[in-house]
């Protein structure tokens, strides 16, 4: 009898022991991946950076593009009128 439940002891002291180093296991790859994840945002964000820049450059040369069009545009009216005269 002592050695039954010395057995049944011991196998549920293996079964708690391998779950342990599961989730170790587990814990270690969560981690990693954790890692992994703050790269991948250090990344992004990176990019973010250099498009937000990006964008800001190309919202000015389309203003500035619209003025220059603005000004044809006057220049365009302007001649006409004299033409019509």
């Amino acid at each position: 009898m002592f050695l039954e439940i010395f057995m049944k002891l011991e196998k549920k002291v293996q079964i708690a022991i391998d779950t342990i180093m599961s989730l170790k296991d587990s814990i270690q790859n969560l981690k990693l991946e954790k890692e992994n994840l703050k790269k991948e945002i250090l990344k992004i964000e990176i990019l973010k950076k250099t498009v937000e820049e990006k964008n800001k450059i190309l919202k000015k040369e389309q203003k500035d593009w619209k003025n220059k069009l603005k000004l044809l545009l006057i220049e365009i009216d302007s001649k006409n009128a004299n033409f019509l005269k």
